[in-house]
């Protein structure tokens, strides 16, 4: 696990020990795990005790559990990444970090959608792919995350 990529997401995210609905509305808890959607594994349940009826209204996830969870998104986020984006493997550490974060946020259907971003990412044209990231609905949404990806895509560089 690339540590770089495991504060970038957690800096976007926060870290919330109690389940929360974000702001599409999906119940979520920790760093930005989407419980709606994704839930938790066998392996996620018994290492929280859900299976025992922990209630994590009533005892909140540890920063622990949490970055637990967020590692095993990470690895989901990233294997997508590498089947959305063909050479994936080719591009820097910052520029797969910009891809993973934006998987984990968005998931693989909305990412894929992002037609133009991906073409200039597959032909290297990073300066492009920055300006369509930020001509987005996302972009709106999640702003200073947006425009710290963006810069990172175009340069190439993590930010401090």
């Amino acid at each position: 696990m690339k540590q770089k990529l495991l504060d970038l997401i957690k800096k976007h995210e926060g870290f919330r020990g109690q389940p929360y609905f974000d702001s599409v509305g999906k119940l979520t808890v920790g760093y930005g795990r989407n419980i709606t959607d994704i839930g938790f594994s066998d392996e996620e349940i018994k290492l929280l005790n859900l299976d025992f009826g922990r209630s994590l209204t009533v005892d909140p996830l540890l920063e622990e559990e949490a970055e637990f969870l967020l590692k095993n998104d990470i690895k989901i986020a990233e294997a997508e990444s590498i089947k959305l984006i063909s050479n994936f493997n080719n591009l820097n550490e910052a520029r797969q970090a910009v891809i993973v974060n934006m998987m984990f946020n968005l998931g693989f259907c909305r990412l894929s959608k992002f037609k133009k971003t991906l073409s200039y990412i597959y032909k290297e044209e990073f300066e492009k792919a920055s300006v369509e990231m930020l001509d987005s609905k996302w972009s709106k949404q999640v702003k200073s995350r947006a425009i710290e990806l963006s810069k990172m895509m175009r340069t190439g560089e993590f930010l401090c």
